[in-house]
């Protein structure tokens, strides 16, 4: 497949630039992998639609300022985002309405692999590269969680990652995937958002 750019702007660039600043925190799984129940919820998990039109594609993507900084594809049921230019972030996701959520408890895990570095050119961003959810309710985020999981930098083999998240039902949709925010590149396969049982995974 071959290598798709898409730039987004508006309120989706608004929200999820400021990802990494201040915010509330969802809690995230210790190195114990948490077990969902369920189907896998998440739409396109082997990332077949990424190079299809926008009708049918169920993962966007969005980079800072004028972008152009990032190059994404998929192969083999494999995402491989890698940094090419000079700005900080790039953000690839997709939205679920929370009527399709059972539950009021996730666990959104994917596996990664890493071949990350400190940005050449510094920015006050987290650096790193992983998994990303965002929730707003009245325009204001409730839950956030940014790569809040190890590893997120360096360079490794593929390793299991994942994030348990308490959704509060005033939160009309979620907005999950992944993002890069440092110098090299991150691969990413069989992502998953599933139920998690009330007493089951700590978080």
């Amino acid at each position: 497949m071959g290598i798709y750019r898409l730039i987004t702007v508006g309120a989706l660039v608004a929200g999820l630039a400021a990802c990494a600043g201040d915010s509330k925190e969802a809690p995230s799984s210790d190195n114990g992998q948490c077990e969902g129940q369920g189907k896998n919820l998440l739409q396109d998990p082997g990332f077949e639609t990424i190079g299809a039109s926008r009708r049918e594609r169920k993962w966007f993507a969005s980079e800072h300022a004028a972008g152009q900084s990032f190059d994404y594809s998929a192969s083999n049921g494999e995402l491989l985002i890698e940094k090419t230019g000079a700005e900080p972030w790039f953000i690839l996701t997709q939205s679920i309405a929370r009527d399709e959520i059972p539950g009021e408890r996730v666990v959104f895990s994917a596996e990664i692999k890493l071949d990350m570095q400190p940005p050449a050119i510094a920015h006050g961003f987290k650096q790193g590269g992983g998994l990303t959810v965002t929730a707003k309710a009245n325009g204001k985020p409730v839950v956030r969680s940014l790569m809040d999981h190890e590893p997120h930098m360096g360079t490794t083999d593929w390793q299991p990652v994942q994030v348990v998240l308490e959704l509060p039902k005033r939160v009309p949709s979620v907005r999950l995937g992944f993002i890069h925010q440092a110098d090299g590149s991150i691969s990413v396969r069989n992502p998953a958002l599933k139920r998690v049982a009330k007493d089951d995974c700590s978080g």
